[in-house]
């Protein structure tokens, strides 16, 4: 990942603004410099097409959803493993981005849609996806899923899926009547005994 300047980073944010309001179609040159207040030649001197200029913001909203994770995880992880807590501070999190971030969450599944489109950029998905896993994985172990590897994928999917929806179709109460309860039962549901594996017990 290049190392941006506050001008850059300034340019890259106002056009992480207009992909998630309008796709990548929305940017342009001129279009970005008048979303960063910046002059057209400040544009072209920092990214001289187009694709690099939309490239380099999907890698810079990458980099940054792979921090923010990391570092709910550790703090999660930090705290010790309960799971109304994990499950309160992960709802709120994701509600918050619905609400505030909800540009930069739109840039999100933009990205996961230029990654099919643009096969060059699926490498900027390993490091984020790696997050997310890292933040399913604690929460299943700790609950007591027999295979917390495998279950990730699937209370990643719905959290996904759940998060789109209320971009698309914006519902009341979506926080706590909706996410955090879908929270509480996949983990639950996700860390049921098996007959050949009983529900680990948890030590004080």
């Amino acid at each position: 990942m290049p190392v941006h300047t506050d001008r850059t980073e300034l340019i890259l944010d106002a056009t992480l603004r207009l992909i998630g309001s309008g796709g990548p179609q929305a940017v342009t040159h001129r279009s970005v410099a008048a979303e960063a207040g910046v002059s057209l030649g400040a544009i072209t001197h920092h990214f001289k097409t187009r694709d690099v200029l939309v490239e380099q913001a999907l890698r810079l909203l990458a980099q940054r959803e792979q921090q923010t994770l990391d570092q709910l995880t550790l703090s999660l992880a930090t705290s010790g493993f309960d799971q109304a807590q994990w499950v309160a501070t992960v709802a709120r999190y994701l509600a918050d981005r619905t609400r505030a971030g909800a540009l930069q969450l739109q840039a999100t599944y933009e990205l996961l849609l230029e990654c099919a489109r643009r096969p060059g950029l699926r490498d900027v998905m390993s490091d984020w996806t790696a997050a997310q896993s890292r933040l399913a994985v604690v929460a299943l172990r700790e609950a007591g899923s027999a295979t917390p590897d495998a279950h990730a994928p699937l209370l990643i999917a719905a959290i996904t899926g759940l998060l789109l929806k209320q971009l698309a179709y914006p519902r009341p109460k979506f926080e706590t009547a909706i996410l955090a309860p879908a929270l509480d039962e996949l983990l639950t549901r996700l860390s049921l005994p098996t007959p050949d594996r009983p529900k680990r017990r948890k030590t004080s």
